[in-house]
């Protein structure tokens, strides 16, 4: 079994509308402990422009997708 930990992350469906997404990446990439950051969505609309730098992973994804990009963000 491979090891395992755990990993403060923040994985975020941007499409709640509470917040933009360029919004909340900024306000967690201002915070010394800011865990990495995905943005999990559906939307092609945030593809361009709007926290454009976050990575993110488009809806409909495999579980190998979200596993992928996990890995990639606390590499």
């Amino acid at each position: 079994m491979p090891s395992r930990r755990l990993v403060p992350m923040l994985a975020w469906e941007p499409s709640s509308g509470a917040v933009e997404a360029s919004a909340l990446a900024r306000a967690i990439a201002k915070r010394d402990d800011a865990p990495p950051v995905l943005l999990v969505t559906g939307y092609a609309m945030l593809n361009e422009g709007d926290a454009a730098d976050v990575p993110r992973l488009a809806k409909p994804f495999r579980e190998s997708d979200l596993l992928a990009a996990v890995a990639a963000l606390v590499a």
